[in-house]
């Protein structure tokens, strides 16, 4: 089974220069954008619960990840850079 902290290290290595850990106080669309990416990624790639997901990156609100997986579904479908990264990040995290 794909681990959290390798599918949090693709995220960040993709999303150069952004940390998705919620104790880092600075929030920006780059950083939203990583955490849905790592939040979807780590629902489709583990059987982790929404709270396990949540609670590795500091966010202790599950509903707060299931909003980003239902953002994600949404920005695969209509952004084609977010899709390109998703895309990558699947194929990079199940190479052993």
């Amino acid at each position: 089974m794909i681990g959290l902290l390798k599918i949090k290290n693709a995220v960040e290595n993709i999303y150069k220069g952004v940390s998705i850990d919620k104790t880092i106080g600075y929030t920006s669309y780059k950083t939203v954008d990583a955490r849905k990416t790592y939040c979807k990624l780590s629902k489709e790639l583990t059987r982790c619960s929404f709270q396990t997901i949540g609670e590795f990156i500091g966010i202790n609100n599950h509903s707060l990840i299931f909003y980003y997986c239902k953002k994600a579904i949404d920005h695969i479908e209509t952004d084609n850079e977010f899709n390109k990264k998703y895309n990558k990040l699947i194929k990079t995290c199940n190479e052993n």
